[in-house]
């Protein structure tokens, strides 16, 4: 017997997955960025940045450290909005292709 189902995602599940995957990886990520600021600070090299850029439009600064700690969290955040936008629209253009139809054989 063989029955269709019509494909959807769920918007909120699906960017709420998304998300929580992005704030996994930028938590995972944090040591690595705390341990790039540190040696840079060190080395000395943003200093050398803004040495050899103060004439132009580009700003060289040193990431605070508060804005690295809530990195995952705005991450996070705009993969969440991102994601819901992008699979509200998927969905949006399902429907208006008149939706996808998945046979599935039943033994």
């Amino acid at each position: 017997m063989t029955t269709k189902r019509v494909f959807r995602i769920d918007p909120l599940r699906s960017a709420g997955i998304a998300s929580l995957l992005s704030i996994i990886g930028s938590v995972l990520w944090l040591p690595a960025a705390f341990m790039w600021r540190s040696k840079v600070m060190a080395d000395g090299d943003f200093q050398a940045m803004r040495e050899q850029f103060a004439g132009s439009s580009a700003m060289w600064m040193e990431p605070p450290a508060w804005l690295i700690a809530i990195s995952p969290i705005t991450n996070g955040g705009l993969v969440f909005v991102g994601s819901l936008i992008t699979v509200w629209l998927f969905n949006w253009l399902l429907k208006r292709l008149g939706g996808l139809e998945i046979q599935v054989d039943e033994a």
